[in-house]
């Protein structure tokens, strides 16, 4: 992982981890449908 970027690093770490949440509570979601 490259820390060089600083707040950029910060910014697109928080970002993935909000998009992986997300389709891990839509996944979890579409499970308990079927």
């Amino acid at each position: 992982m490259n820390l060089s970027g600083g707040n950029q690093s910060k910014v697109e770490m928080y970002f993935d981890l909000q998009v992986y949440s997300f389709q891990m509570a839509f996944t979890y979601g579409s499970w308990r449908k079927l």
